[in-house]
């Protein structure tokens, strides 16, 4: 592995306990562990950081719950976490978990009918990566498809309620971005989208938690593909301080 001077780390679903046990106890031997806060201290105030790693998660799988936090309330190490406050609210998932275990070929099949420009796809490409080429509502659509052909129905709930979520930031060791409503790849969307994407789910987390959202994840993260000046300029509008 290599090692950088000061480093973010990144997890979505975690799947094993020792496992994420030992590379807490790894970052930490090597690593000075920092808040999102101290970042934030950093761009704002000049703070200094010398060989530092902050930890995040993305979604808010029920998994950062039921694995990751009795891990650092038993290590004290701060993390931050990413979620929809739609999907803690509602008990939905989100559009990629929904379809973590469908017929690929079925999905592949249904995409190709419905939006014959992507026949022409090389076969190689993942079915992840022609997901994320649509817009929300096509996503929906084809989940929608495929359901009604293979008689099933959604998926149980696979991420965090808002009541885990209070938990959670109550400990004082995780602070809790947003990461929009419905994860998009914000710059398929329109503008309207775009925008309601973003500032509605920092106004519903704000709620939830009853205080003001500070930081945000941008779905997929690529800048220039998946998100721009536009979506930047939301997130200035609400007062974010650290996008990442």
């Amino acid at each position: 592995m290599k090692v950088f001077p000061n480093t973010i780390i990144n997890f979505h679903k975690i799947y094993d306990k020792e496992w994420m046990e030992s590379v807490l106890l790894f970052l930490s031997n090597i690593y000075n562990i920092v808040s999102i806060q101290d970042i934030e201290s950093y761009y704002y105030n000049q703070k200094p950081l010398h060989n530092c790693c902050h930890i995040t998660f993305d979604d808010g799988d029920r998994s950062f719950y039921t694995i990751v936090y009795p891990l650092i309330k038993k290590f004290q190490l701060p993390v931050s976490i990413y979620v929809s406050p739609k999907i803690a609210k509602t008990g939905e998932n989100f559009w990629f978990q929904e379809i973590r275990d469908y017929n690929k070929e079925v999905l592949r099949t249904i995409i190709n009918n419905k939006y014959p420009y992507l026949k022409n796809v090389n076969p190689k490409v993942s079915l992840n990566a022609i997901f994320k080429s649509l817009q929300l509502e096509q996503i929906w659509e084809v989940i929608s498809e495929y359901r009604s052909i293979m008689k099933v129905v959604a998926e149980k709930r696979m991420n965090m309620s808002d009541g885990e979520l209070i938990e959670v930031s109550n400990s004082g060791l995780v602070a809790i971005g947003a990461h929009t409503l419905n994860h998009p790849i914000l710059a398929n969307e329109t503008e309207t989208t775009a925008q309601n994407e973003i500032q509605s789910s920092i106004l519903e987390l704000s709620e939830i938690l009853g205080i003001p959202v500070r930081y945000f994840a941008y779905p997929n993260g690529i800048p220039q593909i998946d998100f721009g000046k536009r979506e930047m300029n939301f997130l200035k509008a609400m007062n974010i301080k650290l996008a990442l």
